[in-house]
């Protein structure tokens, strides 16, 4: 039977490095294949945004760059996410979810999130020289809605927490 991780797998972005923690070769195996599958999401990602951004060449020249340090950031982050959810899939999977464990998973997710929240406000403000007023509000539009797609086919597949007996 195939875990929880090898589906998230299936659908989650990427993964650029792995976190220093031990990782079992089963585990290994599934974030190569993450790394391996999901570089074409992103991508899609800059071929949707250059699409939809409608910018002239100056523009252009000073946007990409500055968008790609701040996709460089999110997949750092989703490195980060990705060891925080194979955290949750062990104990998961191995019944050992104590109180202990999820208030650190919980807190490490949120922490995340809320760098997540950062990273595009900062890219947003950082466009402010480069996109007139519109074209960051369509920035910010077409990153969350990017951003909510690929996240909704991962949380759908991702079991909800229960108490350890």
């Amino acid at each position: 039977m195939q875990t929880w991780r090898k589906i998230v797998a299936a659908c989650f972005l990427g993964l650029s490095s792995l976190t220093a923690q031990a990782i079992s070769p089963e585990e290994l195996q599934a974030l190569e294949f993450m790394k391996n599958s999901f570089s074409q999401v992103d991508i899609n990602r800059i071929s949707y945004i250059s699409q939809k951004m409608a910018m002239d060449d100056e523009a252009a020249t000073k946007f990409w760059p500055r968008y790609q340090a701040y996709l460089n950031k999110q997949i750092a982050l989703r490195d980060h996410q990705l060891a925080t959810l194979t955290r949750f899939a062990t104990h998961f999977n191995k019944e050992t979810l104590d109180a202990k464990s999820a208030s650190n998973l919980l807190n490490e997710s949120m922490k995340q999130e809320r760098q997540r929240l950062s990273n595009r406000q900062q890219l947003v403000k950082e466009m402010a020289g480069t996109l007139n007023p519109q074209q960051q509000l369509r920035l910010y539009q077409l990153e969350l809605l990017l951003d909510a797609q690929v996240r909704s086919n991962i949380l759908t597949q991702i079991p909800l927490a229960e108490s350890a007996n």
